[in-house]
């Protein structure tokens, strides 16, 4: 079951306002990557690359720490109970 004609009815008006917003809405201040590509401005895609890939690097290392952190309290958690017991 669908919900009948007003289930339809509700998704075409969502459809309409979110349509109407994006119009309306303004492009964003600093162009993106693929904006940059486009202008031939090598400048910008090089530095744009780089702070991509920072940041992954970054991501990379707080993943790693995270998970240390979490399997050494697994393991805390782990040593304590089995000298409790």
């Amino acid at each position: 079951m669908t919900g009948g004609i007003g289930f339809s009815r509700q998704g075409r008006q969502s459809f309409e306002d979110n349509h109407k917003l994006g119009k309306i809405r303004t492009n964003s201040s600093r162009p993106g990557v693929f904006l940059e590509r486009k202008e031939g401005n090598e400048a910008a895609l090089t530095e744009t690359i780089g702070y991509l890939q920072s940041l992954r690097e970054r991501r990379k290392k707080v993943r790693l720490w995270v998970g240390t952190l979490v399997a050494l309290i697994v393991i805390l958690l782990l040593l304590f109970l089995t000298f409790l017991n």
